[in-house]
């Protein structure tokens, strides 16, 4: 098992309360701005947006669930969980799911 530095340890358990409240008001799928507001608001030195993306991202609890892009415009806004879903995505009005495979390489099949 690898040892996390106790800084770290912190902030990951204080993004997992943030879920857990969610949780309690039947929230599973919580966005990227909610979470940041939370932690923000709960926490006495809240967390800039690069570093919570940067935990969620590299942080194996966390699961992205999907990115949404408003309809006429760029802006984005990325779901996530705490663990794996196998609830959908909520459709929301305005909004439409974005493909997150952009940029990666492709698997190809050599039909041997």
């Amino acid at each position: 098992m690898i040892a996390v530095p106790k800084g770290q340890a912190r902030i990951v358990a204080r993004i997992e309360k943030a879920f857990v409240a969610y949780s309690e008001d039947n929230v599973n799928h919580v966005s990227f701005t909610q979470l940041k507001d939370w932690l923000n608001n709960n926490t006495r030195e809240g967390i800039s947006s690069p570093r919570l993306a940067a935990y969620l991202k590299r942080t194996p609890q966390f699961v992205k669930v999907q990115t949404y892009r408003k309809v006429g415009s760029n802006s984005t806004e990325a779901f996530w969980s705490l663990g794996h879903s196998d609830e959908d995505g909520a459709d929301m009005e305005g909004w439409e799911p974005v493909r997150d495979d952009y940029g990666k390489a492709k698997k190809r099949h050599t039909g041997i």
